[in-house]
């Protein structure tokens, strides 16, 4: 297993980006809501000032008609009032200063001398609301850019989420992946990865070639745990799949199917070979120095050969046949088909 720093500290590298990532979304979050927000009010505006020039074209209208019974005041009140909750305290005040001119008129009474007076304070007045929508149209654009800057810091969010899914993946996967596929005791394969690595060989094995499966337990090793401790237990089960790995080639395969049971894959173009290895297994286990245990630990061995029209299950099935085969005979020896 790779024991670089890099791997043993991942957090040092995924921390960080992940704060970076949630602090880049709550800015991005903060720009684009405002600058929505202000846009909005500024659109509000811009459609409130629309409605009041409106109003002006109706009373312009009405002017020319002689109609002046048609002309609704409170709706420049409602108009005026939309427009107060954006424009600044001076601009609310001319903007509102030139409409009740306009309305006075008319509340004053039109005489054909005061047309040209009109015309000229809707004018005016025409005038001043085009300047203000002039001027918020701007400011709209220039609000606009917290917008882009919103959209700007989500890309880089983006590009630190992939980078963080990179390094996760590279850091915590690639480091959890060895924990999943070996014991973490004795370093061995685990059961399912051990029968995968079977089922594959068996499926594969071409002509001329032999797979063997050698299977072994610890005798009487419950005895060793209810004695010394299950501490003592666990230096047994390390010390002897040490033992046992050193004599192991470099194409054989040693797992753990659960507690004191291991299993061997042997593939050899050499017949004998299981058979070869599980006496020198066997006598591995026995050689193997444990000072908490004083009478020293064996093992009992099964030993078969693999057909390639057998499941790894009715495999493993046929080998601890003989693996009982020994132990009924005495145990710390070998059985075989």
């Amino acid at each position: 297993m790779n024991k670089t720093p890099l791997l043993n500290t991942p957090s040092k590298f995924l921390a960080p980006i992940l704060i970076a990532i949630a602090v880049l979304l709550a800015l991005s979050i903060i720009l684009i809501l405002s600058a929505y927000n202000a846009t909005k009010k500024d659109m509000d505006l811009i459609n409130s000032i629309g409605r009041i020039r409106g109003g002006i074209q109706k009373v312009i209208v009405s002017l020319s008609l002689g109609e002046f019974n048609e002309i609704d005041y409170n709706d420049f009140d409602r108009y005026l009032l939309d427009a107060q909750l954006t424009l600044t305290q001076e601009e609310f005040f001319n903007l509102h200063t030139a409409v009740q001119q306009l309305i006075k008129s008319f509340d004053d009474g039109i005489t054909s001398r005061d047309t040209a007076y009109l015309y000229s304070a809707s004018s005016y007045l025409w005038d001043y609301t085009d300047n203000l929508i002039t001027e918020n149209i701007k400011k709209r654009d220039q609000k606009r850019k917290l917008f882009i800057w919103g959209i700007g810091l989500l890309i880089v969010m983006f590009v630190f989420m992939l980078a963080y899914t990179y390094l996760f993946f590279k850091l915590v996967i690639k480091k959890l992946e060895p924990e999943a596929m070996f014991d973490t005791l004795t370093g061995t394969l685990r059961r399912g990865r051990f029968i995968d690595h079977l089922m594959t060989n068996i499926a594969t094995l071409g002509r001329g070639e032999y797979l063997g499966l050698i299977m072994f337990d610890l005798d009487h090793f419950k005895r060793v745990n209810d004695t010394y401790g299950h501490d003592v237990g666990d230096i047994v089960l390390r010390e002897t799949t040490a033992s046992v790995s050193k004599i192991l080639r470099s194409g054989d395969v040693l797992g753990r199917l659960g507690g004191e049971e291991f299993v061997i894959l042997v593939r050899s173009k050499d017949k004998r070979a299981a058979r070869l290895l599980a006496d020198r297994v066997r006598s591995a286990v026995e050689k193997t120095v444990i000072p908490q245990v004083p009478g020293g630990i064996t093992a009992s061995v099964g030993v078969i050969a693999v057909s390639k029209q057998e499941s790894a299950e009715s495999a493993l099935k046929r080998v601890d046949e003989f693996l009982y085969a020994a132990k009924l005979a005495g145990r710390n020896r070998v059985r075989s088909d």
